[in-house]
C-alpha cells in the first residue's frame, strides 16, 4: 500500500498598501511594517512624500518594501507615477533595518543619525548584521547626515546595491556616502550605482564617498 505524504506549502505573502503622505503616511507605514509578517510585501503609492515624526522607520522582519506604485498598486514605475519620498525631516534616521529584505524605488532623504555607532550611523538607511544579504534597488539616498559613519547608508554586513544613487550626504566620522562592513570571504555587490558629492569629517583615514572593511566588492 502506498503512502501519501502531504507537504505543507508556505502561506502566500500578503501585499499591504500605503496611499497617504505626510506625517500620517509615515505613521501608517510604520504601523503596516509592524503588522506585516515575514516575507510580506508593502507597496507605497508614487507621488507621495512621507514625513518623519521624530522616530525612525524600524524594519524588524524580512519584508519587500517598494515605492513608485500607481494608484491601483498594479504597476511599479516612479517615472510614470512619481517618486515615493521618505523624508526624515531632520528629526531622526529614516530607516533602520534589522532583517534581510528588499527596499526598492524609494527616495531617502532628510535623515539624521545621532548618538553612538548603532544610533548615529546610517542617517538614511542603517542595516545591522542581521540584515546581511538585503537588496537595495533603485534607491535615491540624498541629503542625509550621521554623527558617526555612513551619512547615507551604513551596512554591518554584505548587501547588494542595484541602480542606486547616493549623493549629498555627510558623516562626521567616516564614509560620507556609504559605510560597508563584511566578514572575510563575504562579498558586497554594487551594480550600476553612483556615489558622489558626499562629505566625511575625518578624511585622514575615511573616504568622503566610501568607507569599509572586511570582505570584498
Amino acid at each position: 500500500m502506498g503512502v501519501c505524504l502531504m507537504l505543507a506549502t508556505p502561506a502566500p505573502a500578503t501585499v499591504y498598501t500605503v496611499s497617504t503622505g505626510g506625517a500620517a503616511g509615515w505613521t501608517n507605514l510604520q504601523t503596516t511594517i509592524t503588522g506585516a509578517a515575514s516575507n510580506d510585501e508593502i507597496r507605497i503609492q508614487g507621488g507621495l512624500t512621507l514625513t518623519g515624526t521624530g522616530s525612525e522607520l524600524a524594519v524588524t522582519k524580512v519584508l519587500n518594501i517598494g515605492g513608485g506604485w500607481d494608484a491601483s498598486f498594479a504597476v511599479q514605475n516612479p517615472t510614470l507615477y512619481g517618486a515615493t519620498v521618505l523624508n526624515g525631516n531632520g528629526a531622526s534616521r529614516v530607516l533602520s533595518v534589522t532583517a534581510r529584505g528588499a527596499l526598492s524605488y524609494l527616495e531617502v532623504t532628510g535623515g539624521n543619525g545621532v548618538g553612538t555607532i548603532s544610533t548615529g550611523s546610517g542617517g538614511g538607511v542603517y542595516l545591522d548584521g542581521t540584515a546581511a544579504g538585503s537588496r537595495l534597488v533603485n534607491l535615491d539616498v540624498r541629503t542625509n547626515s550621521a554623527v558617526s559613519r555612513g551619512g547615507g547608508i551604513y551596512a554591518a554586513g554584505p548587501v547588494a546595491l542595484f541602480n542606486c544613487k547616493v549623493y549629498g550626504n555627510t558623516a562626521s566620522s567616516a564614509g560620507g556616502g556609504i559605510t560597508l562592513f563584511a566578514a572575510s570571504g563575504q562579498n558586497t555587490l554594487v551594480f550600476n550605482s553612483l556615489v558622489y558629492g558626499n562629505t566625511a569629517g575625518n578624511t585622514l583615514w575615511a573616504g568622503n564617498g566610501w568607507f569599509g572593511g572586511g570582505g570584498s566588492f
